[in-house]
């Protein structure tokens, strides 16, 4: 009998499970139990633990929780008995309850708990994904279950399969968004497949013409593809229609590419208001009030936005927008530094054109335009060194651009030959008439470049460039020099070819003295030199080929530390002062011209940020620092100043044509000048200052004739 018993365990489990369990129509608990439960009759309680034997007279031997052996329950005494069931056997069970009764709800019942409980339980899934798949099997058109089968799927990497049952559903159901999406989501994830999802959502697209959902996917599609007006309209139902504050961004990022401006600014400065998306609309309308022309409308919104937090797409463009806006305002160096580590191949070439280089990444431009602009600029600068291949290979009907600069190649090319200042007369404009102008000049033919010149303005300074040469060829000194000084005020000047020439013309029987410093080492500056220290705590001495200032500042009723020398003033025209800033920390060091009881004047100088500054010294009360454009790169400056009679203009070395006026001119009563070099700190702060030299560069003395221009 008690080997009978223990054969009949697994089969009586069995008919237990069957006989009780399933024998009434309630379902099984959605309840995971990890003890069997035998229940007694009349209320004399439950027994938890493990049920081991079932014998034929439907006695049970249970183990029970925290009592050693077994214990034998008579059937007589058991009401019922709910035995364990791990999660997946649950899921198993209860589903095929469900599936026998064709109650679908209780399946997705059922899926619904194991969404709930798979953190818990995560062996499930493979038990849910099963019962979802024979559920689906009977009622294939049902979406509810659908999705979560689908969703299934995809959390098991399935997505072949959940792509499959979701095109089943869409074409049982062709309301069902959600199947729509799924495949749309798994078309978009292989970009193989652009076309299929292109033609997925204009499907749906046709059953549903205004949704939200099938537009913005197809919005965001064509604006990466470039179906920008297709974009625009996509973008525009999703805004207008659902109010999609994303949408409305998108409408307005694309209008701005279209070159739409207004309703890219209108629709921008509505959703600047949004707290999640001002900055991104901030970026579109400064760009948008670029375009416009409203540069300081711009200038705000753009510095705004870089402040922000912005896609990278939009942080590119902001970049590039505000490196524009500094170029306009005559900034180069700062569009320099927001262009150079954009990567964008439309930042290369614009600094390409900004430090006219060779733009060789033509082909890598997003739109004809701009290959055809890298084009051009390539011929040009070719063409200032007289290199014309890339010029004469130009389509001269692709642009008029284009058309001239083959025109002004011929002309260079033939030395100015008639025939090809004649073509190019045929492009009306000033820069055609300087380079017929040149033309005329290279071939000799000074009456005709005066004719070519006659057009332009009065200070044109190429015109004025020209003439200067013709100056000097005809040993007409007097009008080259009357030139040069209009050459100088002209704002069209070129630069660099007058920094040239006023090297030259400057140089004519001046005087230069040089201050290199190299004293015998000592306490003291010598060679004519004074100092003062008024309390200052600053040691002025002298090491190395080099004036030093150095200490730890003191608190002190003047605060300057100084070293000079006299000039007459009468002779003075310019000094540079080369220093080396390298530890002067929050100090301000640099130059000064006074006169000589140092009670008026200026002093130019570097401050703690390395921005130059200067301040105005009248009857003995400095006015508050005012700052200049440029900033100091690195640790060596070399300032510049010009003198002029009272009037003052500071200059950088390497940019000796570019002159910033310091105040509307002096009154120095003395007959001599003080220049010196100085510095100043806040009480407590350690600093050193080392003048590597100093160049004073003194006009003729009376009565000397300058030699001629360019000798």
């Amino acid at each position: 009998m008690r080997l009978i018993a223990h054969a009949l365990v697994v089969a009586g489990l069995a008919f237990a499970c069957a006989g009780q369990v399933f024998a009434a129509d309630a379902y099984i608990e959605l309840l995971v139990r990890d003890y069997d439960t035998i229940v007694l009759k009349n209320g004399a309680g439950t027994i938890l633990g493990k049920v081991t034997v079932i014998n034929s007279d439907g006695s049970m031997v249970v183990e029970e929780i925290g009592r050693p052996g077994g214990r034998t329950i008579q059937a007589k005494e058991i009401e019922r008995t709910e035995f364990h069931l791990t999660a997946p056997k649950l899921v198993e069970k209860r589903g095929a309850q469900a599936l026998a009764k064709n109650d679908i709800d209780d399946v997705i019942k059922t899926l619904r708990w194991v969404d709930e409980n798979a953190a818990k339980y995560p062996e499930i899934k493979e038990a849910a994904l099963v019962l979802g798949e024979k559920a689906i099997a009977k009622a294939p058109t049902n979406t509810v279950l659908g999705s979560r089968v689908i969703a299934m799927y995809l959390a098991q990497e399935k997505s072949k399969e959940a792509e499959v049952l979701a095109r089943k559903l869409v074409q049982a159901d062709p309301r069902y968004n959600e199947g729509y999406e799924f495949v749309a989501k798994a078309l978009e994830a292989d970009p193989t497949r652009e076309e299929e999802l292109k033609a997925w959502l204009n499907d749906w697209v046709k059953i549903q013409p205004t949704a939200l959902r099938p537009n913005k996917y197809l919005a965001g599609l064509y604006e990466r593809t470039g179906l920008l007006r297709q974009s625009q309209e996509a973008y525009r139902k999703c805004w207008t229609l659902h109010k999609d504050l994303d949408s409305g961004l998108g409408f307005a990022r694309v209008s701005l590419r279209r070159g739409e401006i207004d309703k890219a600014l209108d629709a921008a400065s509505q959703l600047a208001a949004i707290p999640d998306l001002a900055d991104e609309a901030k970026a579109i309308a400064g760009s948008a009030k670029l375009a416009q022309g409203d540069l300081p409308g711009a200038t705000t919104l753009l510095q705004d936005a870089l402040l922000g937090k912005l896609s990278d797409d939009s942080s590119k463009l902001v970049r590039y927008n505000l490196g524009y806006v500094m170029l306009r305002a005559n900034q180069p160096d700062k569009a320099r530094d927001l262009w150079k580590d954009l990567g964008t191949p439309v930042a290369a070439l614009a600094l390409a054109c900004l430090e006219r280089k060779p733009f060789e990444q033509v082909e890598a431009l997003p739109t004809p335009a701009l290959k055809q602009l890298a084009k051009e600029l390539n011929a040009a600068v070719g063409l200032e060194s007289r290199e014309f291949a890339l010029a004469g290979a130009l389509d001269p009907s692709a642009s008029k651009r284009a058309l001239f600069l083959t025109q002004v190649a011929k002309v260079l090319q033939s030395n100015g030959s008639e025939a090809s200042i004649r073509e190019l007369a045929q492009t009306p404009g000033p820069e055609s008439l300087r380079w017929q102008a040149y033309g005329h000049l290279l071939a000799g033919r000074t009456k005709e470049c005066e004719a070519a010149l006659a057009p332009l303005p009065a200070d044109d300074g190429h015109a004025l460039a020209y003439r200067l040469t013709m100056a000097d060829a005809a040993k007409d000194q007097n009008r080259a020099i009357d030139l040069l000084k209009r050459l100088a005020a002209s704002p069209s000047t070129p630069r660099e070819w007058l920094a040239r020439v006023m090297t030259i013309y400057d140089s004519a029987n001046d005087e230069f003295k040089d201050e290199p410093f190299d004293w015998p080492e000592g306490d003291a500056p010598s060679a004519g030199w004074q100092f003062a220290s008024p309390g200052t705590g600053i040691r002025v001495h002298v090491g190395g080929g080099q004036l030093l200032f150095d200490g730890t500042q003191t608190a002190s009723a003047d605060s300057v530390t100084r070293a000079w020398v006299m000039v007459r003033q009468e002779r003075l025209k310019q000094v540079k002062l080369d220093l080396d800033i390298s530890k002067v920390g929050n100090a301000t060091t640099g130059l000064e011209v006074l006169d000589g009881g140092r009670q008026n004047g200026i002093a130019l100088g570097v401050r703690g940020d390395s921005r130059l500054a200067w301040r105005e010294l009248k009857m003995g009360v400095w006015a508050q620092w005012q700052n200049l454009e440029w900033q100091i790169q690195g640790t060596k400056a070399a300032l510049c100043v010009d003198y002029n009679n009272g009037r003052i203009l500071a200059f950088l070395a390497d940019d000796a044509a570019h002159k910033v006026a310091l105040g509307q001119g002096l009154t120095m009563p003395s007959a001599e000048l003080c220049i010196a070099v100085f510095g100043s700190a806040d009480p407590g702060v350690e600093w050193k200052l080392a003048a590597d030299g100093m160049q004073i560069h003194l006009r003729p003395l009376a009565g000397g004739a300058p030699k001629r221009f360019g000798e």
